[in-house]
C-alpha cells in the first residue's frame, strides 16, 4: 500500500510544503488539536481544554479550518455542511478575522497527517517503540493515515465549496 501510494504523498508533501512557505509569516500560539475528544465540559456548561502536548504555532486559518473539520465530523467520515459553517460562524461572531488564501490553507492540512504518517512509519518499523503490540498500532495508523490522507485530498473541493459559500 505504502508504494503503491508513494507518488501521491510526495504529491501532498509538495502541496503542504509549498504553503508553509506562503503562510510562514503569520502564526499564532494555538491548541493545535482542539477536537472534541479534548473538550471537557464542567457542570456549568464552561469548556476546560485537555491534551496540550501538540500545542505550539500555527497559521490561524490553519487552526480555524482543522477545528471546523473535527467539530464537522470529518474525521469521523460524516461531515456536516452546517456544523463546519457553524464553527466558521462562531469564530466571526467572536471578532475572528477570516483571511488568506483558503486552497493554501488547505493543502497546508496535509503536513499533520503527513507527520502522523512518518510517526506511525517508524512506529511500525520499531525505531519509536520496543513493543510488538505498539509496533502493530504503528502499522495500522500507517494503513489509516494513508486513507486518511486520500481521503483529506477528496475533501478539499467540497470544502473550497462550503468556504466559498460561507464567505458570501
Amino acid at each position: 500500500m505504502l508504494n503503491n501510494s508513494l507518488a501521491k504523498l510526495q504529491g501532498y508533501e509538495k502541496l503542504a510544503n509549498g504553503s508553509a512557505e506562503l503562510l510562514q509569516d503569520n502564526r499564532v500560539i494555538s491548541h493545535r488539536d482542539l477536537d472534541p475528544k479534548n473538550v471537557l465540559w464542567d457542570n456549568r456548561g464552561n469548556p476546560l481544554i485537555i491534551d496540550w502536548e501538540a500545542a505550539g504555532t500555527v497559521h490561524p486559518m490553519q487552526e480555524l479550518l482543522e477545528v471546523a473539520l473535527y467539530w464537522c465530523g470529518f474525521e469521523a467520515g460524516k461531515a456536516s455542511q452546517e456544523a463546519f459553517q457553524t464553527v466558521i460562524r462562531a469564530y466571526r461572531s467572536q471578532g475572528g478575522k477570516v483571511t488568506g488564501n483558503w486552497t493554501d490553507v488547505l493543502n497546508l492540512g496535509y503536513q499533520g497527517r503527513l507527520d502522523w504518517l512518518a510517526y506511525s512509519l517508524r512506529r511500525s518499523l520499531g525505531l519509536e517503540v520496543t513493543d510488538e503490540a505498539e509496533r502493530q498500532l504503528g502499522v495500522s495508523e500507517v494503513i489509516r493515515t494513508i486513507r486518511a490522507l486520500d481521503d483529506y485530498a477528496d475533501f478539499i473541493p467540497l470544502c473550497l465549496n462550503w468556504l466559498e459559500y460561507e464567505q458570501k
